[in-house]
């Protein structure tokens, strides 16, 4: 099980931070792998929403299947997915500081369907999710 976490500080405050990168239709603006999500269940974010989700991955568009299981607006939302090759969680949780506002990503991958390159996949992604918090931070500062 491959685990990750990621946190970094924005100059927004909590509300906007959270509306934002929780919304599956702002994806494309920070998410430097993400092809198309369309909503399968539920009317927006809340739990028990499901969304089919596209992304790019080493080449590769993969599509998942992901379910809201915990939601508390401006605080934290949490999501399990699916798909043939990969499955997991991820958490988005932020926290006030100051007028600035903390997110933190964490999450788990199963990744015990890719036969070769399981520590690239991990490592890649790692990376990768730095990256795109940098990309939303950028994105929301200059809102």
């Amino acid at each position: 099980m491959a685990l990750f976490s990621s946190t970094i500080t924005i100059d927004s405050d909590v509300e906007s931070v959270f509306k934002f990168a929780t919304d599956p239709k702002n994806n494309v603006t920070w998410q430097s792998n993400f092809v198309s999500y369309q909503q399968t269940n539920g009317d927006g974010m809340e739990v028990g929403a499901a969304y089919r989700y596209v992304n790019s991955f080493l080449g590769i568009n993969l599509q998942t299947d992901g379910v809201v299981t915990e939601y508390e607006p401006n605080q934290v939302m949490t999501f399990e997915f699916t798909s043939p090759t990969v499955s997991g969680s991820s958490r988005f949780q932020v926290e006030e500081k100051g007028n600035k506002t903390e997110l933190t990503v964490t999450g788990k991958a199963d990744l015990s369907a890719i036969k070769f390159g399981k520590k690239l996949a991990e490592m890649k992604a790692k990376k990768q999710i730095k990256s795109d918090l940098k990309r939303l931070k950028k994105v929301l500062e200059k809102a």
